[in-house]
């Protein structure tokens, strides 16, 4: 499946072998963010809260410390980041928030946090272009303010051995990192016009980006 997130107050479901819709879901706010896991959606609302959805209906919700505008989720744990800079963990089971600590290294608004695929590492990207790799099992920070663009953190994606990051930003640049080095490795400049906003990394040091020029490009890296 695919979802996606709308400011009606809504999630669309989709199956993506036929493209069509196969439930759109109202939410009790509006949603701003989305994760996925075993065929469950966990989606950051406005309203402090996170919403789990079924492919069909609002299972439940819970609320969170503030306004959320990042999410993600592996094995037990969400992930959430917030307007302020912050993030915190909460365990699934029984959702209350862990004694997770943190540190206040954002300065302003988390744009993306996802989990690696090993689930070893967290990544996290704000409106103030840095990004900050954690340990997943400790909460301690590993590689600080990585910086290469020089505007909002749009999009980054882990490729499956978690090994690289691709990283996409309003600057119009698309970045390569390894992970283990806290280095990049490879960058492309005035990617796409107006901005890069999208991003994928392949096993094949090959990274694919959208942009607002309508364009998708394939680069070598």
């Amino acid at each position: 499946i695919a979802a996606s997130a709308a400011q009606d107050d809504s999630v669309n479901i989709f199956d993506i072998s036929t493209g069509e819709s196969k439930a759109v879901i109202k939410t009790p706010g509006c949603p701003v963010a989305i994760a996925t896991s075993n065929g469950i959606l966990y989606v950051a609302l406005h309203n402090d809260k996170v919403a789990i959805l079924s492919q069909e209906a609002v299972i439940s919700t819970f609320k969170v410390s503030t306004d959320p505008c990042a999410i993600s989720v592996k094995a037990e744990t969400i992930i959430v980041g917030y307007q302020g800079g912050s993030l915190e963990a909460y365990s699934l089971e029984g959702i209350i928030k862990t004694e997770a600590n943190f540190a206040q290294i954002h300065k302003e608004r988390v744009t993306k946090v996802s989990f690696s695929p090993d689930g070893k590492f967290i990544a996290s990207g704000d409106t103030s272009r840095f990004i900050n790799i954690w340990n997943a099992e400790t909460y301690e920070i590993i590689h600080k303010k990585l910086v290469h663009q020089t505007a909002r953190i749009t999009d980054f994606k882990w490729n499956s051995e978690s090994t690289h990051l691709a990283t996409a930003s309003l600057d119009s640049s698309v970045a390569v990192w390894d992970v283990q080095a806290g280095k990049k490795i490879a960058a492309h400049q005035n990617a796409h016009k107006n901005g890069a906003l999208a991003c994928e990394i392949k096993d094949n040091n090959e990274v694919m980006s959208a942009g607002a020029d309508a364009c998708i490009k394939v680069w070598n890296y």
